[in-house]
Formats: structure tokens, C-alpha cells, sequence
């Protein structure tokens, strides 16, 4: 089960994604929130395995802004299905560059 409060970075680059409603029989994320920056998204996404035997998973988030500003899309990647620590490229993209990057692990 992805739900759960997953933080990496400190200071003015603290990121915490909160995943609330994730279904893991049809591997998608239906809500959570992403706050980065002062500025808190609205999250959505999908899952799936990446090797044999479903080992590694990948996880595609869109996050939707509360305001005007853009929206972003971001990749995470777990080394294996407990999702106790996501690690490799953690990025969100806006206007083809690269805003924030970073490792984010599980705390709850």
C-alpha cells in the first residue's frame, strides 16, 4: 500500500508528499497533496512494477496546483513493493526544466 507521509530534503527545499488514497489492485493514486516551496498540490497517479519478479515499483504523480501556477509531473522509484523508501529520480517538471530533486523517504 503506498498511503502514508513520504518527506526528503530540509529547509526551503523540504518536500512532504502525502499519499491518502492509493488502490493498489487497479495501481493507481487517486489523492494525496505535495507541499513544496510554501505552495501545496493536489496529487494523482499511477503505479507499476518495473522487473520480475515485480520487484521494483514506479510511481507517476500529476501534481495539480490550487492556484495559477503550473502543474508538474513527477517519477518516483522503490527499490521493492514494502514502498519504505523511495529513492532515484524524485523530479518535478515545469516548462522542460527541472524545478526540484531529491530522495524522499517514508516517515508515517
Amino acid at each position: 500500500m503506498l498511503n502514508g507521509a513520504y518527506e526528503g530534503g530540509d529547509g526551503d527545499s523540504k518536500a512532504i508528499l502525502k499519499i491518502t488514497d492509493s488502490d493498489a489492485s487497479r495501481d493507481i493514486i487517486n489523492g494525496g497533496t505535495y507541499e513544496y516551496a510554501g505552495k501545496v498540490y493536489d496529487v494523482r497517479g499511477n503505479f507499476y512494477y518495473m522487473s520480475q519478479p515485480n520487484t521494483k515499483v514506479v510511481i507517476n504523480l500529476v501534481l495539480a496546483s490550487r492556484d495559477d501556477s503550473p502543474s508538474y509531473e513527477m517519477k518516483l522509484m522503490s527499490p521493492d513493493k514494502t514502498y519504505s523508501l523511495l529513492q532515484g529520480t524524485v523530479s518535478y517538471f515545469g516548462g522542460g526544466a527541472t524545478v526540484f530533486s531529491a530522495s524522499l523517504g517514508k516517515t508515517a
